[in-house]
């Protein structure tokens, strides 16, 4: 073939996975011109390689904790967002899993096998979403309520919420009136504005959540 039309296509490649942490879908490769054939002679020689069901991974970009996040946010669509653990990590909560890959769509959605964890949930406000370095996020505030929702231990939201308070991510009056009423047993020893967030405490909380937690097998 014409070198010059490889030469296009790897320009453009470049290009966009630049953009995404070296991460592309099968929908972006065929926007920027590179057919089925093409793809699956990127794929053949090492240029691309498949990390979740129609994204591909760059051949050198780094298989980094962000590109992960990247990654499962393409798989997902649209009506996805980083989220519990993977959420608190990149607001910079205290005590959060910089491995944690989770993800929230609506319910009634169920995508194919994935090498993260997905949440589903019915409640989902516009205040709630947020986007963090470039990636669409779950607000600290709902962060904070999906933690003690997957029943978290409660130092654990301790610290999330101390972080929380302290980075200016939310409030305590804002928790206490937070995103779940069936949320129960938040108790607050001073409300004023010097009180200790630490104070703070989540002591119990519904044994029947509003956000239904679902796995697939982690395959990565």
């Amino acid at each position: 073939g014409d070198p010059r039309v490889g030469m296009k296509l790897d320009t453009a490649l470049t290009s966009l996975a630049a953009d995404q942490d070296g991460v592309v879908t099968i929908a972006q490769l065929r926007d920027v011109g590179i057919s089925a054939w093409q793809q699956n002679r990127l794929v053949a020689d090492g240029v691309i390689h498949r990390i979740a069901p129609r994204v591909y991974a760059l051949r050198g970009s780094p298989d980094t904790h962000r590109r992960r996040l990247r990654a499962g946010l393409l798989c997902l669509g649209e009506r996805s967002w980083v989220s519990f653990e993977a959420a608190a990590t990149l607001h910079g909560l205290d005590r959060s899993d910089p491995r944690a890959v989770e993800f929230t769509i609506d319910r009634g959605r169920r995508p194919a096998i994935v090498p993260f964890v997905v949440h589903t949930t019915t409640r989902l406000r516009p205040i709630d979403q947020v986007v963090v370095d470039g990636l669409r996020t779950m607000s600290a505030t709902r962060t904070v309520f999906d933690l003690a929702l997957a029943r978290a231990h409660t130092r654990r939201i301790e610290a999330a919420i101390d972080s929380a308070v302290r980075l200016h991510l939310s409030s305590p009056e804002t928790i206490l009136v937070g995103p779940c009423p069936r949320l129960i047993g938040v108790s607050l020893a001073e409300v004023e504005p010097s009180c200790a967030p630490r104070r703070l405490r989540l002591l119990q909380y519904t044994t029947t959540p509003n956000l239904e937690r679902t796995h697939w097998d982690n395959l990565s």
